[in-house]
């Protein structure tokens, strides 16, 4: 490790990690495209697993905030997924 750190959407990570996870996500050009797909899933897996009922009384409790931030993003989850996949099926594939 050279003691380098990154600020990354999930906290601070040494440079050794950062390019591991370039490298895990096939070292493509929008690497982080995929490594935050992959921290929404295992986030929204995490929240899933929660207890509903602690979870709900938490939302009930004056944090109406967090109703509209999962509304909001899973709006722009489903924006990109869409024009993914329908331009995926729209143009004819590379041979």
């Amino acid at each position: 490790m050279d003691g380098r750190y990154i600020l990354y959407l999930s906290g601070m990570i040494n440079h050794e990690e950062y390019l591991n996870e370039s490298k895990d996500n096939g070292g493509t050009d929008n690497y982080m495209f995929f490594s935050n797909l992959k921290q929404i899933k295992s986030q929204c897996e995490e929240m899933l697993a929660m207890d509903k009922n602690e979870v709900d009384k938490m939302l009930s409790d004056g944090h109406n905030w967090a109703l509209d931030h999962i509304s909001t993003s899973k709006d722009d989850v489903e924006e990109v997924y869409n024009w993914l996949k329908n331009r995926g099926e729209k143009e004819p594939k590379k041979e």
